[in-house]
């Protein structure tokens, strides 16, 4: 089994956990026991046996996830994090239909003050309202 090397895309991602090899040898080590895979397992422990050898411990820790409850976890999280795009993605799209309303309403009243301040005669004001005069001359106060 030879070497495997991927070469990762960012190493300062902030929010990107960074698996190490050991970190790897102990999940496929509890994958292959989990499965009774004895023979694999036999086969992988000897071709990795560097990377086991550098741990304390030479099994992996039950409460270490199994591989399909990580595979679990990540899908579901992936699943969230498209859904919450999705959303952000809506409310950015009627945040913009918000601001082209108020914008075409701004632009209406615009529009409305300048025509009827240039074309209109200004409006005169109202009547003066007197107080209903009494039979005797007065005025009714209320």
């Amino acid at each position: 089994m030879g070497k495997q090397t991927r070469s990762r895309k960012s190493d300062n991602v902030i929010g990107k956990g960074k698996v190490t090899p050991v970190q790897v040898a102990f999940i496929v080590d509890r994958y292959l026991s989990d499965n009774n895979f004895v023979r694999t397992r036999s086969t992988f422990r000897t071709e990795a046996s560097h990377l086991i050898s550098k741990s304390p411990v030479n099994e992996a820790p039950k409460s270490l996830l199994s591989l399909g409850d990580m595979l679990d976890e990540y899908i579901c999280l992936k699943e969230q994090k498209v859904l919450l795009n999705q959303e952000k993605l809506r409310l950015d799209q009627e945040k913009f239909r918000v601001q082209t309303l108020l914008r075409g309403m701004q632009d209406a009243m615009n529009a409305y003050t300048s025509t009827s301040t240039s074309t209109a005669a200004p409006l005169p004001s109202p009547p003066m309202l007197r107080p209903p005069l009494l039979s005797s001359g007065h005025f009714l106060l209320y």
